[in-house]
C-alpha cells in the first residue's frame, strides 16, 4: 500500500514536472551505478535480518522500484537489497553498487523519476533519504549528477511509499578536471593521495560465497564497479596457472601458499584491464589510475605473461613513462592531456628495463638496500605475509 499523503503530494509534483519538462529534458542524465540509503538516527530506525535470516523470526528486508514517470518505464529489485556486511544499522549509511542493484543497474535517470519503497517482514526500518549516482559519484558533491529521494516514514510489515526524486546536476566542466577536480591538475603524481582497494581482484567473481571462498574474497565489487565509486588505486594479487582452484591462465587470486593449493582465482587478469580501459573512455580520460602489483605468485611463470599483456599495444599505449625517461614524476593534468593516465608498480625481483614498469623496493631500517637508478621505495604499513 502507498501511504496516502505522500502519495497525494507526489502527483501534485508530477504536475509541476509536465511544466518543467523541456528544462529537465536538457540536462543530461545518467545510467545508474550506486544508490545511498541513509538510515534515519531516530532509535528504532535500524532493522536486523531476522533469526538465521527468516523475516518471520524477527527480520525485516527492503527491496526498490524506480520509474520514470513521463515514459513510465520502470525498473525493480525482486530479491532484497544486501551486501555482504551488516546493513540497516541506525545512522549508518548504505551502498549498493552495480550488481548489487540487480535488474536497476544502468536504469537511465533523466526526467521525472519517482521511486517506491518497498519493505517486507515484521521488523521495521526508517530511512531518511536515497540518493543516486552515476559513474561520477568519486568526483565529489559538487561535481556528479543525482537524484534524491526523501523518504523520513518508518515502514514495517509488507507495506510501501512512493515519493518523487530531485534531480541535481554537476557544475564543472569534465574536460577541464583532474580526477574529478580542476585544482588536480597541477600535481604532481608522487603527491597525490588515491583511493585504493587491497586484493582489488576478489570482486570479480561472485559466482560463490562459500565460507571457504570467503577466506581469499577481500571484495565484493568488480573494476568497474570500485571505479564507479572512486577507487584510483588497485593492489592485485596475480598468478599464472591452470592447475589452481578456478584457475585459467594469468588472473587475478589470493592466497598464502599456492604451491599447497591454498589460492583461489578470480577472473583473468586481461578482462580486468581491459574493463578499467573501457570505463576510462567513457569518462572521457580524465582519471589517473594505479594498478599495483603486490604479490606476483609462481613468478617464473607469472611475470612472463604480466609482461606480454602489457606490452599489447591497446594497454601499452596508455602506460606512463614519464618518470624513467625524464627522471620526474608528471602532473595529473599532463598523464591525462598526453592519454598515459595508467601508472604501473609491481613488487619483483626481476629486474625491470621497461620504462612504462615501476620496480617496488621492500626498505627497512634494519636493512640495506641498493636501489637502481630506476627503482622506487614504496612507503607502505601493509606488510605481505
Amino acid at each position: 500500500m502507498f501511504m496516502n499523503n505522500t502519495y497525494c503530494c507526489f502527483y501534485i509534483i508530477l504536475s509541476l514536472c509536465v511544466a518543467i519538462i523541456v528544462l529537465i529534458e536538457t540536462a543530461n542524465g545518467f545510467k545508474l551505478r550506486i544508490a545511498q540509503f541513509q538510515v534515519s538516527n531516530k532509535k528504532s530506525a535500524g532493522m536486523d535480518g531476522g533469526f538465521l535470516g527468516f523475516l518471520n523470526l524477527g527480520g525485516g528486508e527492503f527491496r526498490i522500484k524506480i520509474c520514470n514517470e513521463m515514459t513510465n518505464i520502470c525498473c525493480e529489485t525482486l530479491d532484497p537489497l544486501e551486501t555482504q556486511n551488516n546493513d540497516w544499522e541506525q545512522s549508518e549509511i548504505n551502498f549498493f553498487i552495480g550488481r548489487q542493484l540487480q535488474d536497476c543497474e544502468n536504469f537511465e535517470m533523466t526526467g521525472c523519476i519517482s521511486l517506491t519503497m518497498i519493505h517486507e517482514g515484521n521488523d521495521g526500518g526508517e530511512l531518511e533519504n536515497v540518493t543516486f549516482y552515476g559513474s561520477d559519484f568519486g568526483y565529489g558533491e559538487n561535481n556528479r549528477q543525482e537524484y534524491i529521494c526523501p523518504i523520513r516514514v518508518k515502514l514495517d510489515g509488507y507495506n510501501s511509499i512512493k515519493v518523487a526524486c530531485t534531480s541535481k546536476n554537476n557544475t564543472y566542466d569534465p574536460n577541464r578536471a583532474c580526477n574529478g577536480d580542476e585544482r588536480f591538475c597541477h600535481i604532481p603524481f608522487s603527491r597525490f593521495t588515491f583511493f585504493g582497494t587491497h586484493n582489488a581482484g576478489t570482486g570479480e567473481d561472485i559466482s560463490s560465497i562459500s565460507k571457504i571462498n570467503c577466506a581469499f574474497k577481500n571484495q565484493d565489487l568488480n573494476v568497474r564497479e570500485q571505479l564507479d565509486f572512486g577507487v584510483r588505486f588497485f593492489d592485485l594479487d596475480i598468478i599464472q596457472s591452470k592447475n589452481l582452484y578456478n584457475c585459467d591462465g594469468l588472473e587475478s587470486g589470493h592466497g598464502k601458499y599456492p604451491e599447497l593449493g591454498l589460492y583461489r582465482c578470480f577472473g583473468k587478469l586481461e578482462i580486468f584491464v581491459e574493463e578499467m580501459i573501457n570505463w576510462l573512455n567513457e569518462m572521457n580520460n580524465r582519471d589517473v589510475v594505479v594498478l599495483y602489483f603486490g604479490a606476483i605468485d609462481f613468478e617464473e611463470s607469472t611475470y612472463p605473461a604480466l609482461e606480454k599483456l602489457l606490452k599489447v599495444p591497446l594497454i601499452n599505449e596508455r602506460l606512463n613513462k614519464d618518470y624513467k625517461t625524464n627522471k620526474k614524476w608528471p602532473t595529473l593534468g599532463k598523464a591525462i592531456g598526453e592519454k598515459n593516465n595508467i601508472f604501473i608498480f609491481m613488487r619483483t625481483n626481476n629486474p625491470i628495463d621497461d620504462k612504462e614498469f615501476h620496480r617496488e623496493v621492500p626498505f627497512h631500517k634494519k636493512h640495506k638496500q641498493t636501489l637502481s637508478k630506476d627503482d622506487i621505495i614504496i612507503t607502505s604499513t601493509y606488510k605481505d605475509g
